[in-house]
């Protein structure tokens, strides 16, 4: 949160991809991108997309931005 306020950056319209998105969520990131091979038995939202590498997160973004 103080890196958004400082950089001035707008969460929803931002894309977090990491393996624990739960700070993503609740700070109202717009994208959440989940590593699959670091979920470690999580639960899975079902509005959050998962990946296996970040090729597949990069063909999300331009498919999503297109």
């Amino acid at each position: 949160m103080e890196a958004a306020q400082e950089h001035e950056l707008n969460l929803a319209l931002s894309t977090l991809v990491k393996s624990g998105i739960e700070a993503g969520i609740d700070a109202g990131v717009g994208h959440n991108i989940l590593y699959r091979s670091d979920r470690n038995g999580q639960n899975v939202p079902p509005y959050t997309n998962s990946i296996d590498n970040l090729r597949d997160a990069g063909n999300y973004l331009i498919k999503i931005t297109h």
